[in-house]
C-alpha cells in the first residue's frame, strides 16, 4: 500500500512540475542576479541580512535550507548514540552511499561502507557533506537513507602544520597524528600528507590488542583556469585483538561483564585467538574541468587492492575447545550432576580454566603422529582412482589458528557533471562503472607445534561409502597436507559488476524549492569456484550462472519556505535495489546455488519535516515512513544435533520502518549552546517471509517453508 501511495505521489508531483517551472522562471526573469559567481562554488553556509531579518515579507526572496549543512538530529545523535550501536531510522549501512572525491566506496559484497579503511585520519576527513535521508546531493544520487561525500582534494586544505597526541582508555590507548598541508601555491600546486598511529598494549577488554598506522597523501596541480589534475593516495594498516560477545552467563560467572573468551595464557602472556589484520588502499585519479563559468565536470578513476583477514581457532577431532562452549558451561549439566559443580567451581574461583589453554593446545599437538597417504593426488574421474600423490609422516596438529582471508581488487571509473542553468535552477548528472573480485579462502596461521594439517571437511566424514572422495575439500589435491601458510577449506572468487547512470535537478525560488531525480543501476554478480569439492563435484569448481539486476529510482522533494526562518520539507522516493552477493548464495563456501527467488528489493519512502533557522536557536522535528518489501535474509550457523553448519536464507522479507526525529539546539549565553535531541521509532516485519534452509555438505534442502513474521 505504501509503495502504491508514494509512486501516485511521485507521479502527481512531477506532472505538477511543468506549471510552477514556466510560472516561476517568468517570475524570475524581473529579478536582478545578487551573484554572478557559479552556486556551485558557494560554501555551505546560510548568510542573511540584518535587513532579511527586520522585514520577513512574501514578495522577498528567502534563503534556500542548505541540505548539506549537518542536522541538529542527525549530527548528534550519530555521534552520541554510536556507543549503543544505534542506527538512524534502522537502517542497515548498505542503505547509505559514502563517497570519497566522489568515488563511491561502499563494498561491493556487504553493501555497506568500511569506515576503518581510513580510520585514524580525522584531520584529512574533515571535509566533509552529509545529506541524511531522502534528499539531493551535487556528488551523486544517494539511498534512502541519505548520502556522504569526504573531500580530500588538496586544493581544499589550508596551508597548516599540525601534530596531535591523545590518550583513552577504550580500544586504543594512545594516537598520534601528523597532517601538513602546503595551500595552494603560485604555480598552482597543491599537496597535504597526514600519518597516524594508533595502540594499545591491551584496550579495556580484557586480552585485546590495538595496533594501526594510518597515511594519506593528496596532490593537485592546476594546468589552467579550465583544467587540475589530482591523485590521491590512503590507507589504514591494522592488527586488532577481538572481544568475543558473551551469554549472561559466562559474565555473571566470571564477575565482568567485559569478560573476553578469545584469549589465554602462553609462557606468561595473554594470546588473543581472534585477530583482526586489514589493509586496503585506495588510489583515486580525478580531473577536474571548469567548463565555464556555470557548469564543471569531474571525472575520476581509482583502485582499491588489499588484504583483509580475521583469525580463529580450528581443530580436527573432539569437542569444541572454546571455554565459552555451552558444554562447557555449569548451566548445562544438571545441579545434582558432579559435572555441575566441576565447571561452576572452575568458571567462578579459576581465571585460566575460564580462558583458552594454549599449552593443552601444544601438548596435544605433540603427542599424535600419523601417516597420510595420497597426499596431492587427483582424483582420476575415468578411473575411479587417485592418481599421484606421496605419503607424509609427521605430527599431526589437531588444534590450529586459522586466517579467514577476503582480499580485494576494484576499479572504478566515474564522471559527474554539474551546471548551474540560472540563478534558481541546478542540474546534476553522472556515471560510474566498478569491477570487483573478492579473493576468499582460508590459510594456516599456526599449527600449534604440530607439523601439519589435513585438509579434509571433518563435517562430512563418515556420510559415505565413498568416505576419502566424499570428505575431500579438493578433489584436484586429495589429503591435501597443509602448513602455515597454505590455502586450505575453501576458495572461490566473487565477482561483481556495477553500472549507475543518474540525473537530477534542483530549482529554487522566492517561496518554493523542489528537486526530481532518476537513477538507472545495473548490476551482475558471480562465484568462481577453486576448489571442487567431494560433497559437491559438479557445483563447486567453475563459474557460476551470472545474477543479474536492472534496478531503479526516482525521487522528489520540495520545501516551502514560511519565511526566512520556518520551513516545511516533504521529500519522496522508491527504488530498487539488487540482493547483495553474500546473501545470493546457499552456502558460498562449498557451492554455486543460488537462493531460489532471488530478486532486487522495492523501496519506498516518505518523510516531511518542520525546520526552524533562527540566529539563537534551530531545530527540526520530522516523520518518515519507509516501506521495504522482497528482502534477502541471510544467516550461517553450527547445529550440534546436524553436526554441520547449517545456512538459514529468507526471501520475500518485509520491512515497516516508521518514527519521529527531534532535533533543538541553542544558544543560551554567548560560548554556551545547549542541545536536544529524542527519537521516537518503530520497525516491524510486514509480510510473512520464504525461509530455505540447508546445510554445507548435502545437496538437499532440509526445509523450504513459510516464515510467520509479520506483525
Amino acid at each position: 500500500m505504501v509503495k502504491k501511495v508514494t509512486k501516485l505521489l511521485i507521479l502527481t508531483f512531477l506532472l505538477g512540475i511543468s506549471s510552477l517551472v514556466f510560472a516561476q522562471v517568468e517570475t524570475s526573469k524581473t529579478t536582478d542576479s545578487l551573484n554572478q559567481k557559479s552556486d556551485l562554488d558557494a560554501p555551505d553556509v546560510i548568510v542573511i541580512s540584518d535587513s532579511d531579518l527586520e522585514n520577513e515579507t512574501e514578495s522577498q526572496e528567502i534563503s534556500s535550507l542548505l541540505t548539506a549543512s549537518k542536522d541538529v538530529f542527525i549530527s548528534t545523535a550519530g555521534y552520541t548514540f554510536s556507543s549503543a550501536r544505534f542506527k538512524i531510522r534502522g537502517y542497515q549501512s548498505a542503505y547509505t552511499n559514502v563517497f570519497i572525491n566522489g568515488v563511491n566506496v561502499d563494498d561491493r559484497e556487504s553493501g555497506g561502507a568500511f569506515w576503518s579503511n581510513w580510520g585514524g585520519l580525522n584531520d584529512a576527513t574533515r571535509n566533509q557533506e552529509i545529506f541524511s535521508g531522502i534528499n539531493i546531493a551535487n556528488f551523486g544520487f544517494g539511498s534512502i537513507g541519505g548520502a556522504t561525500n569526504i573531500n580530500m582534494r588538496a586544493s581544499s586544505y589550508r596551508k597548516t602544520i599540525k601534530a596531535t597526541y591523545s590518550l583513552a582508555n577504550r580500544n586504543y590507548r594512545n594516537r598520534l597524528m601528523v597532517i601538513a598541508s602546503t595551500g595552494e601555491t603560485k604555480k598552482g600546486f597543491s599537496a597535504a600528507a597526514m600519518f597516524s598511529k594508533r595502540w594499545a598494549k591491551e584496550g579495556y577488554v580484557e586480552g585485546t590488542f590495538y595496533d594501526s598506522y594510518a597515511y594519506f597523501v593528496t596532490l593537485e596541480q592546476r594546468i589552467n583556469k579550465k583544467h587540475s589534475l589530482g591523485f590521491v593516495a590512503f590507507g589504514s594498516p591494522t592488527r586488532r585483538g577481538k572481544a568475543g560477545m558473551i551469554t549472561e552467563e559466562a559474565a555473571m560467572l566470571s564477575g565482568s561483564e567485559y569478560y573476553n573468551p578469545y584469549w589465554g595464557y602462553q609462557n606468561g602472556e595473554k594470546r588473543n585467538a581472534s585477530i583482526s589484520n586489514y589493509h586496503q588502499p585506495r588510489f583515486i585519479l580525478s580531473w577536474y574541468f571548469d567548463i565555464n563559468e556555470k557548469s564543471k565536470l569531474q571525472v575520476n578513476a581509482a583502485y582499491l587492492f588489499g588484504r583483509g583477514g580475521s583469525t580463529a581457532l580450528n581443530w580436527a577431532y573432539g569437542n569444541d575447545p572454546r571455554p565459552d562452549y555451552y558444554r562447557n558451561m555449569p548451566s548445562y549439566y544438571d545441579p545434582s550432576d558432579p559435572d555441575y559443580d566441576y565447571y561452576y567451581q572452575g568458571w567462578t574461583t579459576d581465571e585460566d580454566f575460564r580462558q583458552l589453554n594454549w599449552d593443552y593446545f601444544y601438548m596435544a599437538n605433540s603427542t599424535k603422529l600419523q601417516t597420510v597417504t595420497h597426499s596431492g593426488g587427483v582424483y582420476d574421474e575415468n578411473t575411479g582412482t587417485v592418481i599421484g600423490g606421496e605419503t607424509v609422516t609427521g605430527k599431526f596438529s589437531k588444534y590450529i589458528v586459522e586466517e579467514r582471508r577476503t582480499d580485494v581488487s576494484q576499479i572504478d571509473f566515474s564522471a559527474t557533471y554539474n551546471n548551474v542553468f540560472t540563478d534558481q535552477i541546478k542540474f546534476t548528472a553522472g556515471a560510474d562503472a566498478s569491477y570487483y573480485t573478492g579473493d576468499n579462502f582460508k590459510v594456516v596461521n599456526d599449527l600449534l607445534g604440530g607439523d601439519y594439517f589435513l585438509d579434509v571437511d571433518k563435517f562430512a566424514e563418515g556420510e559415505e561409502a565413498d568416505e576419502i572422495l566424499y570428505y575431500q575439500n579438493d578433489l584436484y589435491n586429495i589429503n591435501n597436507v597443509v602448513r602455515k601458510g597454505d590455502i586450505f577449506g575453501y576458495r572461490y572468487l566473487s565477482q561483481v559488476n556495477k553500472h549507475n547512470a543518474f540525473a537530477q535537478a534542483d530549482f529554487n525560488f522566492s517561496k518554493v524549492d523542489f528537486y526530481v531525480g532518476a537513477r538507472l543501476s545495473n548490476t551482475i554478480f558471480w562465484r568462481d569456484g577453486m576448489m571442487k569439492k567431494g560433497t559437491f563435484p559438479n557445483d563447486s569448481y567453475g563459474k557460476s550462472a551470472e545474477s543479474k539486476f536492472l534496478d531503479y529510482a526516482v525521487k522528489t522533494g520540495i520545501t516551502y519556505k514560511i519565511n526566512g526562518r520556518n520551513y516545511f520539507d516533504f521529500n519522496l522516493m522508491n527504488m530498487t535495489m539488487a540482493p547483495t552477493f553474500r546473501s545470493s548464495f546457499l552456502s558460498v563456501r562449498s557451492r554455486n546455488t543460488l537462493v531460489s527467488d532471488l530478486r532486487s528489493q522495492d523501496i519506498s519512502g516518505f518523510d516531511v519535516s518542520y525546520k526552524l533557522r533562527h540566529p539563537r536557536v534551530k531545530g527540526n522535528i520530522s516523520y518518515y515512513l519507509t516501506d521495504f518489501s522482497h528482502g534477502t535474509w541471510s544467516r550461517s550457523f553450527y547445529h550440534e544435533d546436524l553436526n554441520n553448519f547449517v545456512n538459514y536464507q529468507m526471501t520475500g522479507v518485509g520491512q515497516l520502518h516508521q518514527g519521529v526525529e527531534l532535533g533543538v539546539e541553542g544558544e543560551i549565553v554567548t560560548g554556551l549552546t545547549a542541545t536536544a535531541v529524542g527519537t521516537w521509532n518503530n520497525f516491524m516485519y510486514n509480510s510473512k517471509a520464504n525461509a530455505t534452509i540447508s546445510i554445507d555438505n548435502d545437496a538437499s534442502v532440509i526445509s523450504d517453508r513459510e516464515v510467520y513474521l509479520q506483525g
